[in-house]
């Protein structure tokens, strides 16, 4: 299936589709998209405005969109998912993921991403703005960010983490790591650091 549209105003769409799907659309209006997809799916968004977008998708989702406006997104994804991303606005991002995900943003705004994923998780991220991150991870995450602004992160990792980070602003940094230990205690270790820069 090839779809090239050019919409001004408003679209919904609906769709169930069991193959491969190539999209490309340039929407100036809001658009609400509601997939369930068998197969690859490659999308290429230009938006101008709103965009919600649910998505069932087993198999690989490669998605590059540029948004100007605000994105709420709800994935939920078995397979691979590569995901560019250029957006100025806020995004609202939920994730669940089983396999890998390689994810590269930058962000002028804010992001509020909560992700489960059980695999590898490798995230490269520029962020002027606020990032508000929950997650809980099983596997590795190599995660290396350049915040400009405040960093709320809260994470559960069962496995490795590498996390390098240059931070200008404010970090609240919560990592909770269960250790293997008779008694299966918890530790908890709390980094606050304010108003400072460094790099970590």
């Amino acid at each position: 299936m090839h779809d090239c549209r050019t919409a001004i105003g408003s679209i919904h769409d609906w769709r169930a589709v069991i193959g491969n799907i190539h999209d490309w659309r340039i929407v100036i209006g809001n658009i609400h998209d509601r997939r369930t997809v068998i197969g690859n799916l490659h999308d290429w968004r230009r938006v101008i405005g709103n965009i919600h977008d649910w998505r069932t998708v087993i198999g690989n989702i490669h998605d590059g969109r540029t948004v100007i406006g605000n994105i709420h997104d709800r994935r939920t994804v078995i397979g691979n998912i590569h995901d560019w991303r250029t957006v100025i606005g806020n995004i609202h991002d939920r994730r669940t993921v089983i396999g890998n995900i390689h994810d590269w943003r930058t962000v002028i705004g804010n992001i509020h991403d909560r992700r489960t994923v059980i695999g590898n998780i490798h995230d490269w991220r520029t962020v002027i703005g606020n990032i508000h991150d929950w997650r809980t991870v099983i596997g590795n995450i190599h995660d290396r960010r350049t915040v400009i602004g405040n960093i709320h992160d809260w994470r559960t990792v069962i496995g490795n983490i590498h996390d390098r980070r240059t931070m200008i602003g404010k970090l609240m940094f919560v990592h909770k790591a269960a250790r293997c230990q008779q008694s299966s205690e918890t530790s908890l270790l709390t980094l606050f650091f304010e108003n400072q820069s460094f790099i970590h």
